[in-house]
């Protein structure tokens, strides 16, 4: 997520810069198994919580919390 946010956020990143950036995320997490998504005023990201695990050279949900 702070990866995608300081692309979108541009090489002359300030504050304002990456808090603007971070409310324009909206992608599917393939690691955790949720959807991010953020904007003014939802700063949350996901309702969702996936524990995961690499197991037998894969991810594998451990545990999920709503």
């Amino acid at each position: 997520m702070i990866v995608r946010a300081l692309e979108a956020a541009g090489p002359d990143l300030t504050n304002d810069s990456f808090v603007a950036a971070m409310e324009t995320l909206d992608y599917d997490d393939i690691i955790a198994g949720t959807t991010v998504k953020m904007g003014p005023g939802d700063h949350v990201a996901s309702d969702q919580i996936v524990i995961s695990q690499i197991q037998d050279g894969a991810w594998k949900i451990v545990g999920e919390i709503e």
